[in-house]
Formats: C-alpha cells, structure tokens, sequence
C-alpha cells in the first residue's frame, strides 16, 4: 500500500498570493482550479506524485486532506479529428503541492520537500486578443439533419430523448492565459463549479458547470436532475417571465422528467432511504437559468465511485433515454470527439468525493478556444431553436471576452 504523507503549513491570507497568481507562476504540471458551487473554499493544486489510469478507491486510513484531482473521456470511442491530445481516457493524480483558500486561511500540502511553494514569475497579464471567425461541428445544415434524424427515431420509438451537441472553434490573435478567463468567470454570478485542468503549457480545459453528477459521504450520496433551459433576461421581469415559462413548458418538463426517471430508477433500489428535495425549481448560472431538483440518498451497501461513475454516467441529461440507445446514436451521429467535455470530472479523498459533469465549458489550446455545448432533443424539438440555444450556452465566452458581435453572435439563419 503507498503512503501518503505531505508537509502542512497554515499561513494568513497576507503571507501568500493570488490562487490565480500562484497557479501562472508554478512550471509544474499538471496545474488544477476547482471551486465548487455552494462552497467558499477555492482550491489549487501543481504537478503530480502518483498517477492513476482509473477512478482510485482510497482507504480509510488515509488522511481525509490527502485529495486526488482529475477526470474522463465522455466515451471511450475516439473520433477523428480529435483536438483532445493531452487529455488521457481516464487520469487522477496526486498533486505535488495543494493550497487550499478558506476565509482568512490558507492550508499549503507539499508532497515534494524539494518543489518550491513560491516562485518568483511575472505578473499575471489579461490582454484580450481579438476573436476570429468561429466553425461550428456541425455546421447548421448539417445539424439540421442531426436533430430531424434524431425526431424521426424518436417518431419511431426507438428513442425518448437524444443530447446533441456542438463544437465550436474560434481561432485567436494570441494566446489566452486561461488564468485570466478564469478570473473573469469567477467575478460571474451563478451556481456553478469552477473547474480548470492545464494539462501542459499550451493545453487547458476549464469552465463553470451548474450539474453535479454526485456528491459521496460515506453511505451518503447526493446527485441533482438538470434540464431545459432559458435565458436569464436583460431585466428582472423578463427573467421572472421566462423563468415561469421554462415552469410551464411541457417539451422542457418531459426533459427534465426523463433525467429524474433515470436517476430515480438507477439510485432508488440501492437507497436505504432518501427522495427529491421538494418541489421542482429553477437554479440560475451567470447567464441561463434551468429546471432543478436534488435527489439525496443513504446506500444500503457502500459503493465505490468507480462504480457510482460506472452506474450514472452518462445521465439522459448528457446522453438520452434509453441510455445504450441513445449512445448508439451519438457513436454514429456525433461528427466530433467530446473528449473531457460532458464527462465527470472530479475530487476524490478518503472520506467524501465530488464529481460534477463538465458542461459549460472550453478547450483552450495554443491560439484556439473551442467551445462545447449540448442540449436534449426531444418530441417538439426545432432544430433551429435548438442552434440558438447552444449559442446561448457559449455567450459566457464572447461576454467575458468581449468579442465582436459580428464574429460571434449567434448565427442568423434566414427564415
């Protein structure tokens, strides 16, 4: 059995730097951000002791501040071309140092006596370069396409609900520090998790994704049902008329009720006790707003989160219904490789592990930003409503950058 021991060090706030500071500053990697929704504690993490080509299972034994970073392939089946080189199947790993910023506090973990903590680097710089013209994977005839494919099967029953999705490229000026992408995603309201994996240099997947996948406490489980969606609104009446909308859409709530069905029937049989929380609501990220639920459980045996992965992803919110159904159809339809985006990504101790579903989200690699959006088609789905929607769901890039509108505001498609 390895041994996991790490030097701890509590220092004030005034003693250290800027979590984004110190992550531009480190040459290690890989370099990790995470920051979850409901939860003031931002954490930091640079390079790697131990790695791991599988979801790991700790022992009780070990200290519960000793924490395992990484993530997954959507799929295991690859597509080509893919931009996802760098980005393993499967990969978690110990970091060299954690720094952990809680209140007034920060926690420093160092497994690497010989890594130096505070390295002297230049500031972080937040130029904004400007923005290319953006290519859609698919382009809009060919999702088109996809969506009625996708009607007639669900026409013909062989099908509940399909989640496609879309990447969108947008070549840079220069490259774009992810730190300071992500300092602009953090002063965005909203409940999402922060989330940030610089696998090399020139390679790095962040973003802020509302969806837990699940939250585990030892026979404790929680995970959330999420679906449909709508604007926020530029005043808030239109945002409370909207939200009372998504309340009432019958296309949005058979959505929402297929994710709820699934995680009902998967988790519910293996639950001691536990149901929904309440009544149906919606949550609000920095710019959409979404039908919610939670579901909270107590397991009649333990399971792993090997096996909680293994038995909820992906959920119809990220797949369809019936899932091997619906992940048939995305082999053969999907034209692009999702790599980590929609996949469960994550932090895992002893005690407590935490995945979420990594949506909202971008690729930024060298002098390109590739942008990933999906969303469920069901009965009622139009495929042009559907196109605005994923430019919805990426008006968090063009926001924070400020990019020209006329290079990527969303695609006019004439009547």
């Amino acid at each position: 059995m390895f041994s996991y021991t790490a030097e701890k060090k509590q220092i004030s706030k005034k003693e250290g730097i800027d979590p984004l500071d110190w992550l531009h500053s480190q040459p290690l990697y890989p370099k990790v951000f995470w920051k979850e929704k409901h939860d003031d504690t931002i954490r930091v993490a640079v390079g790697a002791t131990r790695f791991f080509s599988k979801v790991p299972t700790l022992p009780k034994s070990i200290d519960p501040d000793v924490r395992f970073y990484g993530g997954m392939c959507f799929s295991s089946e690859k597509k080509h071309p893919s931009v996802w080189q760098g980005f393993p199947k499967v990969c978690f790993w110990l970091p060299q140092i954690e720094m952990s910023y809680s209140g007034e506090k920060i926690l420093i973990q160092s497994y690497d006596s010989n890594a130096e903590i505070f390295p002297k680097a230049p500031p972080l710089l937040k130029s904004k370069p400007s923005c290319g013209a953006r290519v859609d994977y698919p382009l809009f005839s060919d999702w088109e396409k996809l969506v009625n494919t996708t009607l007639r099967a669900i026409h013909l029953k062989q099908l509940h609900k399909l989640v496609l999705a879309r990447q969108t490229t947008v070549p840079l000026s220069h490259s774009l520090s992810p730190w300071s992408l992500l300092s602009d995603l953090i002063q965005a309201k909203g409940q999402s998790t922060l989330f940030a994996f610089q696998m090399s240099p020139s390679v790095c997947f962040l973003g802020a994704t509302p969806e837990l996948l699940f939250k585990r406490e030892g026979l404790f489980v929680t995970t959330e049902s999420i679906a449909g969606t709508r604007k926020k609104g530029s005043t808030p009446e239109e945002e409370k008329q909207l939200e009372e909308q998504l309340l009432c859409s019958e296309k949005d709530l058979r959505e929402f009720g297929f994710v709820k069905q699934a995680l009902e029937t998967l988790l519910l049989p293996l639950a001691k006790k536990g149901g929904w929380e309440g009544v149906d609501r919606v949550i609000k990220t920095a710019h959409l707003q979404h039908l919610y639920n939670k579901l909270c459980i107590e397991l009649n045996n333990p399971l792993s989160d090997g096996e909680l992965i293994t038995l909820l992803h992906p959920t119809p919110a990220l797949g369809g219904h019936p899932r091997k159904a619906a992940l048939e159809f995305l082999k053969e339809l999907e034209p692009f490789d999702r790599g980590w985006y929609g996949a469960p990504i994550g932090v895992i101790s002893s005690e407590t592990s935490a995945f979420y579903v990594a949506i909202r989200s971008a690729l930024l690699k060298e002098k390109e930003i590739h942008l990933f959006a999906g969303l469920g088609v069901v009965e009622g789905s139009c495929p042009k409503a559907e196109w605005e929607e994923l430019n919805a769901k990426i008006s968090w890039f063009h926001m924070l950058l400020g990019a020209e509108s006329a290079r990527l505001e969303a695609l006019k498609i004439a009547k």
